[in-house]
């Protein structure tokens, strides 16, 4: 089916892209869009697993699809000189890889007048040696780049950038057996210098390898000195070693990474030794070694995502998450973030008018939510709720762990909260816990351990929060309830002019600001408590 992106009518453009959506989220057995999306199989090269397989988490077409249709756009118009693609084919006059190869640096290849919507390789990955190319496609759900799932599907040795622009690339897939040379990374897209990805989809990609010695980093993205990725998708990818370490199951990069509006979801690290970073991982695996530059992540999700360390993101670089949401990632430790120092990440992390919520640790006294290890943090105006660990015990933290006493937590108007065990229990672990301080003011913390909290905090308290939803904006929160403790009794030391949802949700609504993430809006109706079934 060729999805348009001419808008010759809201209606009928409004049904296309729907079905167009439709097929893109069905699984390649022919499964509906609301089945469990995994990654594609390994081709009959790769041996079998020698650990049970892990199966990657369920993808939120729910809450994905409003963002899928949100994101594809009519593409912009290309320069005069951009090169045109006039076919599907693999190869050949008129081809994307064609195109390509007679391409000089700073060119764009142009795909918005293709009448398919399929590019299907079976000759091997496309090679790209320009330092800086662009591919503009006709929209994020009018065209998809297929690996087969057989070989990469893009390979940039330039060190410039390589843009990819309103297409989807999917199904590829890179593996290293024992003794091979070879980098098994970027399993759909690999490059030497920097990848943006704007109003594109990377899903469905794998990288792996049976090599004792070689890493494997960047299930769908391996971007080495940068990645950007602007209203844009990961998902549904993995990094996966049978014998060695794993870093980033859905991107990789030792260098500056910039997430605006984007979703990473569904993604996974796995291995039987280090697997860092379900989601995302910057810089290197070890504090000291090439270290990763700052981290920018604004109005986007990390969701569903699985490793050992940092189910959601792992990194030794300098973080910002803002107006941004981590949930429902799984790990050993640090299911939503896992913080290093680093040799360029010294700086307090950064967490902003975002959420933090339902992370697990399976791992016995590991912390679920934020791991902060050698590192500041400065929490503002955010939420951090419903994180889940493994065991009990004091000082671990569920939300958010600080272990060493050299490090503070600077907290201005941030619910911690609602903390607790994978079994169900009443009984609540540590929300915030280590041997780390606290400053800062007008804050909820349920149980903060042995950690003393900042003068006036209120302890021991239901924030009473609904659950995460969508309430508004481009990601979900937790919208306090009706007589919540946290209405009307925050501050703004931040400034900041908006919530976490952004513009049109003023960042104080009543007397003044509220606890968290979020302001009270919700309509007058006693009888609506958010937890209807």
């Amino acid at each position: 089916m060729r999805c348009s992106s001419s808008r010759t009518g809201t209606t009928t453009h409004q049904k296309l892209l729907t079905s167009c959506l439709a097929a893109a989220l069905a699984c390649a057995s022919g499964a509906n869009a609301s089945t469990n999306l995994q990654a594609p199989p390994a081709p009959s090269a790769a041996p079998a697993a020698t650990t049970a397989a892990h199966v990657l988490p369920l993808l939120d077409v729910q809450w994905l699809e409003p963002q899928l249709l949100r994101a594809h756009r009519q593409p912009p118009a290309v320069p005069a000189a951009s090169i045109p693609v006039t076919n599907c084919n693999d190869a050949g006059t008129g081809s994307l890889r064609d195109a390509i190869s007679g391409a000089a640096s700073g060119d764009t290849i142009d795909l918005t007048g293709l009448s398919c919507s399929t590019i299907t390789l079976t000759t091997g990955m496309i090679s790209i040696g320009q330092d800086d190319l662009t591919l503009q496609g006709p929209g994020m759900l009018a065209l998809e780049v297929s690996g087969n799932d057989a070989s990469r599907v893009f390979w940039h040795v330039g060190d410039g950038t390589l843009r990819i622009n309103d297409m989807t690339v999917s199904h590829g897939h890179k593996y290293l057996a024992e003794g091979d040379t070879g980098n098994p990374a970027g399993g759909c897209v690999f490059s030497l210098g920097h990848v943006t990805m704007d109003h594109a989809w990377a899903k469905y990609c794998k990288a792996e390898s049976s090599d004792v010695d070689t890493p494997v980093r960047g299930g769908a993205i391996y971007a080495k000195l940068g990645l950007g990725l602007f209203n844009s998708f990961i998902t549904s990818s993995e990094a996966k070693s049978t014998a060695f370490e794993t870093r980033g199951g859905g991107a990789y990069t030792q260098g500056a990474a910039m997430i605006i509006e984007s979703i990473i979801e569904n993604n996974a690290a796995t291995g039987p030794v280090a697997n860092t970073g379900g989601g995302i991982q910057t810089g290197s695996l070890r504090a000291g070694g090439v270290a990763g530059d700052d981290v920018l992540s604004k109005y986007s999700t990390f969701n569903n995502n699985h490793a050992m360390l940092g189910g959601g993101i792992y990194t030794n670089a300098d973080l910002s998450v803002l107006n941004s949401t981590v949930s429902g990632n799984s790990a050993c430790g640090g299911g939503g973030i896992y913080v290093v120092h680093g040799a360029n990440g010294s700086g307090p992390v950064v967490l902003d008018n975002s959420t933090v919520s339902g992370n697990e640790a399976w791992c016995a006294k590991r912390p679920a939510g934020i791991t902060l290890w050698n590192r500041d943090g400065d929490f503002r105006d955010s939420t951090i709720a419903f994180n889940v660990t493994e065991g009990s015990g004091t000082k671990y933290g569920a939300g958010v762990r600080v272990p060493n006493s050299a490090n503070t937590v600077t907290l201005n108007n941030t619910i911690i909260s609602n903390n607790t065990l994978f079994d169900g229990s009443i009984h609540r672990v540590d929300d915030i816990g280590g041997a780390g301080t606290t400053s800062g003011a007008n804050n909820l913390v349920f149980y903060p351990s042995s950690m003393t909290m900042p003068a006036g905090t209120i302890l021991l308290t239901d924030p009473m929060l609904r659950p995460l939803a969508n309430n508004g904006g481009l990601t979900r929160t937790h919208m306090p309830n009706f007589g919540s403790p946290v209405i009307d009794v925050g501050n703004n030391v931040s400034g900041a002019t908006v919530d976490q949802r952004g513009s049109g949700f003023p960042r104080i609504r009543g007397s003044q600001a509220d606890i968290g993430a979020i302001e009270f809006n919700l309509a007058d109706s006693i009888f609506d408590d958010g937890f209807d079934s």
